[in-house]
């Protein structure tokens, strides 16, 4: 693993969440994460303009 980024309170996931059961709801939010991403670029969702601001993404 890649250990380039270096913010002083870096920590692993494991280092973070040590029970399993967080570990797998925090596996399904990124889950679902990852698919509301891949839905607003895709275009098949809609996406609130203050997430895009947010995320630094809004062009106009």
């Amino acid at each position: 693993m890649d250990d380039s980024f270096e913010s002083p309170n870096a920590k692993y996931i494991h280092e973070i969440y040590s029970d399993k059961n967080e570990l797998e709801m925090l596996e399904a939010d990124f889950v679902n994460i990852a698919d509301s991403i891949d839905n607003w670029l895709e275009g098949n969702e809609k996406i609130d303009p203050d997430i895009c601001r947010y995320m630094g993404m809004l062009g106009r």
